[in-house]
C-alpha cells in the first residue's frame, strides 16, 4: 500500500462522485504536457469529442473523458457517436478517473480496434493521481484538496516526466531493492531508469522520496508514516 497520505487522499477523492465538467476541464489541462495542442471541447458528447487533440496531419482527433464506471461503454458510446457525426481521424484518447488493470486496458484498446480506432493513450486513475499530486490549483478545484504533500513523497523531483506504464526488464534490480537489507546506492548514467526504477519501489509501497530538505517537515513526515 502507498504510504503518502496526500496521495492517498486524492485517490480516495477521484474513486467519489466527481463534477463530470470540471473533470473533463482538469484531464485536458493534465495531460497538455503531452499533447501542447489540445483544446477543450465543451458539452461535446454529442460529437463523441470532449477534447480536441490536433497533431498538424488534418483534423483533430478526440479526447473521450469519463467518470463513470461503465468505461468501456462511455468509450463505445463517444467513438459510435463520433463516426455518425463523420468523424475523419481513427485515432483517440482516453481520461478517466477509474481505476484500470491492464486487462481492462487491453479491453479497451481492443473495443476501438473493432470500431476501427486505435487508442494510442489512456490515462486512468492513478496516472491522474501523479499528475494531480503536482498540481495544486486542480487539487482545490476538482477534489476539494487543500493543503501541501509530505515532505516524504510517491512523486519524485523531477523535471523528467514519469513514465506511464508498468516496470519492463528490470525484474532483478527490483528484487535486489526489495530484499538486500541496509542502504543501498544506486549508479548510472542519466536517464537509464534509476529515477523510474525507485518511483515503481514506491508506488508498491516500498518507500517514499524526500521532497522537502525541511528537517521539521521530514521529521514530521517520517512520524506520519510509521504511526
Amino acid at each position: 500500500m502507498i504510504r503518502d497520505p496526500f496521495y492517498r487522499q486524492i485517490i480516495t477523492r477521484l474513486n467519489s462522485d466527481l463534477d463530470h465538467d470540471l473533470f473533463e476541464e482538469c484531464a485536458v489541462d493534465l495531460i497538455r504536457h503531452d499533447f501542447p495542442n489540445i483544446v477543450l471541447i465543451r458539452g461535446g458528447a454529442d460529437s463523441g469529442m470532449d477534447g480536441a487533440i490536433s497533431d498538424l496531419q488534418g483534423r483533430a482527433f478526440p479526447l473521450i473523458s469519463t467518470t463513470g464506471k461503465n468505461v468501456i461503454g462511455n468509450l463505445t458510446r463517444n467513438l459510435k457517436s463520433y463516426l455518425k457525426n463523420n468523424g475523419p481521424r481513427r485515432k483517440a484518447v482516453l481520461a478517466t478517473s477509474q481505476n484500470l488493470t491492464q486487462r481492462k486496458r487491453n479491453n479497451l484498446e481492443t473495443r476501438a480496434e473493432e470500431l476501427g480506432f486505435s487508442l494510442i493513450q489512456i490515462y486512468d486513475q492513478n496516472t491522474l493521481a501523479r499528475r494531480l499530486y503536482q498540481s495544486p490549483e486542480w487539487c482545490v478545484e476538482l477534489l476539494g484538496l487543500t493543503g501541501e504533500p509530505s515532505a516524504l513523497s510517491v512523486i519524485p523531483l523531477s523535471k523528467r516526466p514519469l513514465i506511464e506504464h508498468d516496470l519492463i526488464g528490470r525484474d532483478e534490480d527490483f528484487s535486489w531493492l526489495t530484499k538486500t537489507e541496509g542502504d543501498k546506492l544506486l549508479v548510472g548514467q542519466p536517464g537509464s531508469g534509476k529515477t523510474f526504477l525507485l518511483y515503481q519501489f514506491a508506488i508498491k509501497g516500498y518507500g517514499l522520496f524526500v521532497v522537502n530538505d525541511n528537517l521539521g517537515s521530514i521529521a514530521a513526515g517520517v512520524k506520519r508514516v510509521v504511526t
